[in-house]
């Protein structure tokens, strides 16, 4: 008896685990036990509208689990999910300055504020004056907020995920995500893979 109860504890701890991993199958496009078919459903005639301080304007479509990033030619994308009064989040922001400096041509870093509504356009032209940032920041709050909201589910996160949260696509589709801060040499590993992935196709 006590046998049978150890082994079924072994196996759901096990089964546990599994479910807790981002089960993200990059060819079928479908996530955990999500059918793809629904999702595909879901991301029809999806766009999401980001705007910079500046006037610039990135479209963001997504039609079966691709994402075209209009407006952008390097096929190398990172979405950078973030707010100004982040700890943890700032203290990412030099890492993404040297990688876009490093990558430049290869790669496009995306910042999009959440949690940041008040902010107003005088004090996050300061903050990215403080703070040196070279990347795309979106100042559409709401749109930002769409497009986590509907980014959150897909990569098995709460509605009122934590940041900073960076999600990377490989030539519109999906490749990694980082939750939490992360060292820089981590990602520059993946975007080293993904380049050799595209050399390969």
């Amino acid at each position: 008896m006590r046998k049978k109860i150890y082994i079924l504890l072994i196996l759901s701890a096990l089964i546990g685990c599994k479910n807790n991993r981002e089960d993200i199958t990059k060819k079928s496009g479908k996530i955990g036990n999500i059918d793809n078919k629904k999702v595909e459903k879901r991301e029809r005639g999806l766009e999401f509208k980001l705007k910079s301080l500046n006037g610039k304007t990135i479209l963001i479509d997504v039609k079966k689990s691709r994402y075209r990033f209009k407006n952008i030619d390097r096929k190398i994308v990172l979405i950078y999910m973030f707010s100004t009064w982040c700890p943890p989040c700032i203290g990412e922001i030099p890492h993404l300055n040297s990688l876009e400096k490093k990558y430049n041509g290869r790669v496009d870093i995306l910042g999009v504020l959440l949690y940041d509504n008040r902010l107003t356009p005088k004090e996050l032209k300061q903050f990215i004056k403080y703070q040196k940032i070279n990347f795309f920041i979106s100042k559409s709050f709401s749109e930002n907020r769409k497009f986590a909201n509907f980014i959150a589910p897909k990569l098995r996160l709460k509605p009122k995920f934590s940041i900073p949260l960076m999600i990377m696509f490989v030539d519109g589709k999906y490749f990694t995500h980082y939750e939490g801060s992360i060292p820089e040499e981590m990602v520059e590993s993946d975007i080293k893979q993904a380049i050799i992935k595209m050399r390969g196709e």
